[in-house]
């Protein structure tokens, strides 16, 4: 016969000798829920299936003890569907998509030609126009020369090539010119546009082609100066 008390806070269940009893006047400390109460008062009489021995203070309680309350299960919350993560990727790769098409839309069509019309009928919703690219790092003037006119002694002949270097159409450039004197002083400046230089009648709406060369002749007034040198600059306003 084995003798056992039971907790009166959690109702657990455990071994008890008398000399534990004997020890504290039956007073003894709960294992599990750690209450302090009279044992002696709670004693049963019956056998226990593995008994164990308790120390003086702290008695082992024989139960399994209850499980603590964030051990309870709970249902997990509900998961929003991985369709609408879906829907919200591909919207936001569709506006990246748009916000470059707009701001790269010039150098697309120059060099996919192709994709015109489509960029061409989007900048017709965002009021936008698609230029001819400006890249003057693909422009070049090349053979130059400012001759006296044999007929007219106060007129300058000025011959050069202008020159595309890049794969795709591009904007005609203003041209600058400075004439100095023998010491490369400053004497006059003055910037010709693609009107001034282009044949009479055309507009220059398709550009310089890829890869294509165009003679540039321009006569001026110079009798007033008397330069004897210049520099040629060639750039987008």
């Amino acid at each position: 016969m084995s003798i056992s008390t039971q907790c009166p806070q959690c109702n657990t269940r455990f071994r008890i000798t008398q000399a534990q009893l004997d020890a504290r006047q039956g007073t003894v400390r709960c294992g599990v829920c750690k209450a302090v109460f009279n044992a002696t008062e709670r004693l049963r009489n019956d056998t226990l299936t593995a008994p164990a021995e308790i120390p003086s203070d702290a008695p082992v309680p024989l139960d399994i003890p209850p499980l603590p309350e964030e051990s309870v299960w709970r249902e997990p919350p509900k998961e929003k569907p991985h369709w609408l993560w879906a829907v919200g990727c591909v919207l936001l790769l569709l506006l990246l998509t748009a916000q470059l098409a707009y701001f790269y839309r010039i150098d697309i069509a120059a060099r996919y030609p192709s994709l015109k019309p489509a960029l061409t009928s989007y900048c017709q919703l965002l009021k936008c126009d698609i230029p001819l690219p400006r890249h003057a790092e693909l422009m070049t003037l090349d053979s130059s020369s400012l001759e006296i006119d044999p007929a007219a002694s106060n007129i300058v002949n000025l011959e050069t090539l202008l020159h595309n270097h890049a794969p795709y159409p591009q904007a005609w450039p203003d041209i600058e010119l400075t004439l100095t004197d023998a010491h490369g002083t400053l004497m006059a400046r003055r910037a010709f546009h693609p009107a001034d230089y282009l044949q009479s009648g055309e507009t220059g709406e398709a550009g310089l082609a890829a890869g294509g060369e165009f003679a540039i002749k321009l006569r001026m007034d110079t009798a007033d100066i008397g330069a004897a040198g210049y520099r040629l600059l060639l750039f987008y306003p």
